[in-house]
């Protein structure tokens, strides 16, 4: 049995040593990004990832894969 993922395109907002730069990432979860505490399990990931002093997540948006039936 496949186990289901969340594909997500996120854009950031992130700030290192002064400089703010928006930058775009795909993030895989096995849950839903649906709470502000998944938001923020989110940021502290990228934020893991990048090293950056501050991230903020300016917009998210699930991708959602075309299933096809195979006969």
């Amino acid at each position: 049995m496949k186990k289901k993922t969340y594909r997500y395109f996120v854009t950031y907002c992130s700030r290192l040593m002064g400089d703010i730069r928006f930058e775009h990432i795909i993030m895989l979860y096995v849950e839903p990004l649906d709470t502000q505490a998944m938001i923020e399990r989110a940021e502290r990931d990228i934020k893991h990832v990048t090293s950056d002093d501050t991230v903020k997540i300016v917009f998210f948006k699930r991708i959602k894969e075309n299933r096809m039936e195979v006969r």
